[in-house]
């Protein structure tokens, strides 16, 4: 039940964090505290609408709970950012996604240890159990399927920042480069889940000839695409662990 709960606050966490926050207000957010409220609510109704399908005045508790945290979180955030100069942006990134999942384990932690169950309400469990003998399970692919998407294309672009390959690549080319990182994923993940591990070797290797004049030519461009789909690869099996196992 533990895990199950952990991938109902991460999936909100994720909707609110990525998916619901746009690049122009991620930026805002560090120059301006009332973007910061501003993120904060849109973050709340991402909650909530996770919270939906298993109406629960509990886990509106602990939602609204995992909400105001994150508030603090961001605004401790922006403080740091407008006071220090010399933070690189990818290590806070990184520090503060690791403190919200800390945040939500504990919530999940809480809501578990107050004997409480996830319950579907009844009109959107009769729609499911006709398509699936475990509802919960779809919940979790759509989770698996956000995490591997936005999230990890600005992880591992946060992660690979300031290679020199990086920095010679053409906007659009990463762009592209995210989205066929995203199906990479979404194809391993799939093969994976049905144990199909062979038919792995082919996409990378796929992918491999598609950039092998690239990867011969530029030893710069050959290190940040290994260290890219190491990262993709990386990111794909904890999404798997996360939400699917």
């Amino acid at each position: 039940m533990f895990k199950d709960v952990f991938c109902l606050f991460l999936t909100a966490h994720l909707l609110g964090d990525f998916y619901l926050q746009t690049k122009t207000l991620a930026e805002k957010k560090n120059k301006q505290f009332c973007y910061v409220v501003y993120h904060a609510l849109i973050y709340a109704l991402a909650s909530m609408l996770c919270m939906l399908p298993f109406c629960s005045v509990i886990l509106c508790s602990v939602f609204t709970g995992l909400s105001v945290c994150h508030f603090i979180v961001d605004t401790i955030k922006y403080c740091i950012i407008k006071t220090s100069r010399f933070i690189m942006k990818p290590t806070i990134y990184l520090v503060d996604q690791a403190i919200h999942l800390v945040l939500i384990a504990m919530g999940a932690f809480f809501f578990v240890s107050w004997g409480k169950t996830l319950t579907m309400v009844h009109v959107l469990d009769r729609f499911l159990i006709p398509l699936t003998d475990n509802p919960m399970a779809i919940f979790r692919w759509i989770g698996a399927v956000l995490f591997i998407h936005k999230p990890t294309n600005i992880t591992i672009k946060g992660l690979l920042m300031g290679s020199r390959a990086q920095s010679d690549m053409e906007q659009n080319q990463k762009q592209i480069g995210a989205y066929i990182g995203t199906l990479e994923r979404i194809v391993i993940l799939f093969f994976f889940s049905i144990d199909e591990f062979s038919a792995i070797g082919f996409v990378l290797t796929a992918k491999s000839i598609a950039r092998y004049t690239e990867i011969n030519n530029h030893i710069e461009f050959a290190e940040y695409y290994l260290m890219g789909t190491l990262l993709s690869a990386f990111f794909m099996f904890m999404g798997y662990f996360i939400f699917i196992l």
